[in-house]
C-alpha cells in the first residue's frame, strides 16, 4: 500500500503531537517529602488520572504519620497554568478536604491551605 505525501504528513504530525504530550509531564507528578517544624514528616506521591492529580501518603517518617500510610491527602487538583494547581487538601485523620493551591518551582512544591497555612515540600523523585 502506497501512502500519499499528505497522508504521511498527517501521520507524522499525529505521532509528533503524541510523543510531545508524553514527554511534557506535569511538574507536580512525583514523590515529595513533607516537613513539619523543620523535620521530615511524610512522603506523598502525586499521580495523574485524566486531567486531575491525586496525592497519597506513601511513607511516614514519624510514628504518627506511619498510621496514615495509604491515605489520600490531595484530591481533584487541576492545573491552572504556570505550574500552579487548585484542588483540595485532605487531613488524613478526618478525611474532609479544604480548598488548597499548589505552586511547583523546580524541586520545591508550595502548598497553601488558607485556614491552615502553607508548607514547602521537596521533590524526592
Amino acid at each position: 500500500m502506497k501512502l500519499s505525501m499528505k497522508t504521511k504528513a498527517i501521520v507524522l504530525a499525529g505521532l509528533t503531537t503524541l510523543s510531545m504530550s508524553v514527554m511534557a509531564a506535569e511538574p507536580i507528578i512525583g514523590t515529595w517529602q513533607t516537613y513539619e517544624d523543620g523535620q521530615a514528616k511524610a512522603q506523598v506521591r502525586i499521580s495523574q488520572s485524566g486531567n486531575t492529580f491525586t496525592g497519597v501518603l506513601v511513607h511516614g517518617n514519624t510514628e504518627k504519620a506511619k498510621k496514615y500510610e495509604g491515605k489520600t491527602v490531595l484530591v481533584g487538583f487541576k492545573s491552572v497554568g504556570n505550574n500552579a494547581y487548585e484542588g483540595k487538601a485532605k487531613d488524613p485523620r478526618w478525611g474532609f478536604g479544604l480548598p488548597a493551591t499548589i505552586n511547583v518551582n523546580g524541586s520545591h512544591l508550595s502548598i497553601k491551605v488558607p485556614v491552615k497555612g502553607s508548607q514547602t515540600w521537596s521533590r524526592i523523585k
